[in-house]
Parts: structure tokens; sequence; C-alpha cells
């Protein structure tokens, strides 16, 4: 299985290399920066790494290297880990389970505050491709990222106190997901239909394929291909709630039938 997590490669650095940067060595330098952002993701201490980050020179942040650790601890805390988000979903797709309820309940007890850091480390893996050259890690992580945002936006709106599904939730009811928080998941399922293909993954097997098949609705309405969320139409937001409404692909199953026969009656 390909690995993204930076935590599970922080852990072989910390593990098999000397410490250069003790309390008593160099703690200013832009080294000495980036291995305590490092030991703090090792800890699972987002907020800290995440100021260290602030501490290094502009010129420094957009290196590969601080800039991806960067995205590791805004991932962290937005709620993401690694294995368990992999394993749930692999394993639970294998029995026929839908994608989008699996990515709601593998971003467990969702905030704002949470989406936000999702979407702002998509901005940040984007600027690691333009900046460094995009290499499969780079493809690994905006795919992930992109599961990941589905989740924590669904999460955040339509999880009952479990994290699953609360039986109440309407994808096309605007006072139950924005039209802003459906741009978001139409952004991020355009990521993963746009990278996926350049990336090491193969946890989600066939759940999206066909999807984007010339002729299917996501693909005549433009979703497959509108990785920006500020720039999702309206015609795009009405086929993701009648993706998330069906139950036959990767829906939550609040309508039973295919997108065309679940598409919204009024769509917002």
């Amino acid at each position: 299985m390909a690995r993204f997590t930076l935590l599970l490669l922080i852990v072989v650095t910390i593990t098999s290399c000397k410490n250069m940067y003790d309390s008593t060595a160099d703690t200013d330098s832009d080294e000495a920066k980036i291995f305590e952002m490092e030991r703090h993701l090792n800890k699972f201490e987002w907020d800290e790494a995440i100021t260290v980050y602030g501490e290094l020179p502009i010129a420094t942040q957009v290196k590969r290297e601080p800039k991806t650790l960067y995205v590791s601890a805004l991932m962290g805390r937005c709620g993401f880990e690694f294995i368990s988000f992999v394993n749930d979903i692999s394993e639970d797709l294998g029995l026929g389970t839908n994608l989008f309820p699996l990515l709601l309940s593998a971003m467990p007890d969702a905030t704002t505050s949470k989406v936000n850091d999702c979407v702002i480390a998509n901005t940040q893996i984007e600027e690691i491709k333009t900046d460094n050259g995009a290499v499969t890690s780079d493809y690994n992580m905006s795919v992930l990222n992109g599961l990941a945002r589905i989740g924590v936006v669904t999460n955040n709106v339509a999880a009952d106190a479990a994290n699953a599904l609360d039986p109440a939730f309407d994808p096309c009811d605007s006072g139950d997901i924005s039209n802003a928080d459906v741009q978001q998941i139409v952004s991020g399922f355009a990521r993963v239909i746009s990278d996926i293909s350049s990336s090491s993954l193969s946890f989600l097997g066939d759940s999206l394929d066909g999807l984007c098949d010339i002729g299917e609705p996501m693909q005549v309405s433009g979703v497959c291909d509108a990785t920006d969320a500020s720039a999702v139409t309206p015609a795009q937001i009405c086929a993701m709630r009648a993706l998330m409404n069906e139950s036959e692909a990767l829906g939550f199953g609040t309508c039973t039938g295919d997108v065309t026969a679940c598409a919204c009656a009024v769509c917002p």
C-alpha cells in the first residue's frame, strides 16, 4: 500500500538519525526548525508544528520539505489519520458500502475550524506541486486531502453524535448543507479524479470507475474537472447534491436510485 503519511516517515527519520539539533545544539537555523517541526508532528502536536513553520523565512517555507511538513500538521489538525482512514475505507468498500458515508465517518467530530485546515492544506499541496514540480507523493497527498475534505465537510454538517449520517440529513436542502460546502465537496471530488492516476494509491478499488465517463452526469456537468472550489458553478453544485443523494454509486442513499433519478426537485 502506498504511504502518504508524513507521520510514519517522521517516525522513521527520528528513530534512524542522530539528533543534531538537541538542546545543546543550534535551535535557530532552518534545519533545526524543520527538525523541530518533525518532533512536534511525531507527538501529534499540530499547533506547535504550525507555529514553528511560521517562524521560517518565506524563502524556506516554499521548499518541499518544510511545506510538506506544514501540510501534514494541517491535515492532522483537520482530523486526518492515515492508517485508520485507509484501512476502514478499503475494508468497508470491499463490503459494498458507498464511499461518501465512509468518508463522513472517517473524519469524526468535525468542526468549521477543521474544515478550514483541510481547505488550507489543499492550497498548500497545490503550491508544492507548482513550486517544486509534482512527484508521486504530492499526488498522494492531493488525493487524500480531496477525500478528507469530502469527509470533514459532510461530517461537520450531516453527522450524528456517533459520527454516522444523521437520518434527517437532506443533501438537496441548503439549510442542511450550504452551496459553499458543496463547492468544497466538488473540489475535493475533482481533485481525487484528477490526481489519482498519478498517485500510487489503490485503496479505493473500482469505486470511482465510470463516474466521469463521457456522457455521465458528473462529466456532463463538469464536476470531474472542477478542482477550484471558488469556480464551481450552480450546475456543478446541483450535480454533486444529486451524487450525495443517490444510492447506487458513492452517495448517502437518502434517495433510492442513481444520480439521474435522485436529482433534487429544486436545487438551491
